[in-house]
């Protein structure tokens, strides 16, 4: 499977417990299938940030958005769906 596209969850909020506990989720709905994986966290700056990385950024994110919808960590958070490898042509969603 090539995962050169990616997903960013950036949330202005650092908690870790809701953070793994948003991961975990994550990792959980992902785990098993083709769609896509999760490959880490960024914590700083007031900002945490989620990559996960697929063959497809917007299939992954319309896979991960209802869990991202219901988790409140993730309220509010930005997302970036990148089509390709940094520097490809990106778009931002707000959730």
């Amino acid at each position: 499977m090539n995962n050169s596209h990616a997903v960013l969850i950036h949330i202005q909020a650092i908690d870790f417990d809701q953070m793994v506990s948003l991961e975990d989720k994550l990792i959980d709905l992902l785990e098993g299938t083709r769609v896509g994986e999760h490959d880490g966290h960024e914590i700083g700056q007031g900002e945490t940030t989620l990559w996960l990385y697929g063959a497809n950024a917007d299939e992954l994110f319309a896979f991960i958005k209802p869990t991202l919808l219901q988790h409140p960590f993730s309220q509010g958070a930005r997302i970036v769906l990148r089509y390709g490898e940094p520097g490809s042509l990106e778009k931002e969603i707000q959730l």
